[in-house]
């Protein structure tokens, strides 16, 4: 299956790293008083998010180079551009968070 070789791709080395970001989230929202980590969990949530939405690239771009189906393909070209919108957007406002 083509999905095996996700390990390989960008999104897939972020795979450690995107776990333990999100062991880290559910810690912060979880603590008692969990508003004055508002911000810090802001910060992890879009963090997580463009990884997660990175992941989705990487996908859609090896169903543009690997798949059959015309239709997937195509679905996988306005996936490209939608993450690729919303990441802008993720980091947009990481940046304004600094």
């Amino acid at each position: 299956m083509r999905h095996m070789n996700l390990p390989e791709s960008k999104a897939g080395r972020r795979c450690a790293s995107a776990q333990k970001l999100g062991e880290e989230f559910s810690v912060c929202m979880n603590q008692k008083g969990h508003d004055a980590n508002a911000p810090k969990a802001g910060m992890k949530t879009g963090m997580m998010m463009e990884m997660h939405h990175e992941q989705a690239l990487d996908m859609a771009k090896m169903e543009l180079a690997h798949g059959k189906s015309a239709e997937m393909k195509a679905m996988a070209s306005k996936i490209i551009s939608g993450q690729k919108k919303e990441i802008a957007q993720f980091d947009r406002w990481m940046a304004k968070q600094k």
